[in-house]
């Protein structure tokens, strides 16, 4: 595991246990959080692989998967734009 991972599994799991310990739901502050404070490069890295994080933070991250996925426009639709009377594809 590379020193960059190693360092952002360990704050994923800082994370999710500070929240735990505070008596909130960690799984969800720990998705709000990290979405909120850590530079999408960041959280790509344990988006990709999540190996080695505790069970809230990787439950947190399986938020933020299914969030990102969720976000991403099928392709479907944006050849449907680009068909549409002044349409384009560009985003």
């Amino acid at each position: 595991m590379s020193d960059t991972r190693s360092r952002l599994v360990y704050m994923a799991n800082q994370i999710a246990r500070n929240f735990a310990a505070m008596g909130v739901d960690a799984e969800a502050a720990t998705a709000e959080h990290i979405a909120s404070f850590w530079d999408p490069a960041m959280r790509a890295v344990l988006i990709a692989d999540p190996a080695g994080l505790n069970e809230s933070a990787s439950a947190a991250f399986d938020r933020l998967r299914s969030a990102a996925a969720a976000a991403r426009v099928p392709k479907t639709e944006v050849v449907e734009r680009a068909k549409a009377p002044g349409g384009s594809d560009a985003g």
